[in-house]
């Protein structure tokens, strides 16, 4: 019973944040992902993920193109 609340609210917080990526997207013209990031999906932009990977946030050696291959969802 636990597991199926835990998936139905991870559900509901990608779909939010698919929402918010498209809405980004059509703002700002900007590529956008949504990453799973602690247990939770996260909408980034592709300019952000360069600079967090610039800062040295992720391990050395990660780079923009290892984030989004495993992204949950891109905008076109």
């Amino acid at each position: 019973m636990v597991k199926l609340f835990r998936a139905l609210v991870f559900r509901h917080r990608l779909e939010k944040q698919i929402r918010l990526a498209d809405e980004r997207r059509r703002r700002t013209g900007k590529k956008q992902f949504v990453i799973n990031l602690g247990g939770r999906p996260l909408c980034v932009s592709k300019e952000r993920i360069r600079q967090l990977v610039a800062q040295k946030v992720y391990l050395p050696g990660v780079t923009v193109a290892d984030i989004a291959a495993v992204a949950i969802y891109k905008t076109r």
